[in-house]
């Protein structure tokens, strides 16, 4: 898979339409189940953590924990998108404007 997940365009902080296209195949490719258990979250955070201001392997098992709704011990790809986007740095705003951007463009594409 290479292990390329885009965390922010490079030209700004707001993901494209086709970045998110890319990261849901990169997502699949990677859990071709569609569901991402916590052991592949943490290896997933490890590999982005240079762009998050969170490097804390707890503050991640407790995003994951937060996002794994059904408590089934996996997370589908919204609810990872949903935790990168609020482990990222930033204000709380950008993490609110990122986090409806991201529900708007999630909905089209998966």
């Amino acid at each position: 898979m290479g292990n390329r997940f885009v965390t922010k365009n490079t030209n700004s902080n707001v993901l494209t339409d086709e970045d998110i296209k890319n990261n849901y195949k990169a997502f699949l490719e990677d859990n071709p189940s569609g569901r991402m258990d916590k052991k592949r979250f943490l290896h997933w955070y490890d590999l982005l953590k240079p762009d998050f201001d969170i490097k804390d392997e707890v503050a991640c098992e407790n995003a994951f924990a937060a996002f794994d709704k059904n408590k089934d011990g996996t997370i589908d790809f919204k609810e990872f998108t949903t935790a990168l986007a609020f482990l990222r740095p930033n204000t709380v705003e950008a993490h609110v404007d990122l986090f409806f951007q991201m529900l708007v463009r999630l909905s089209a594409v998966v």
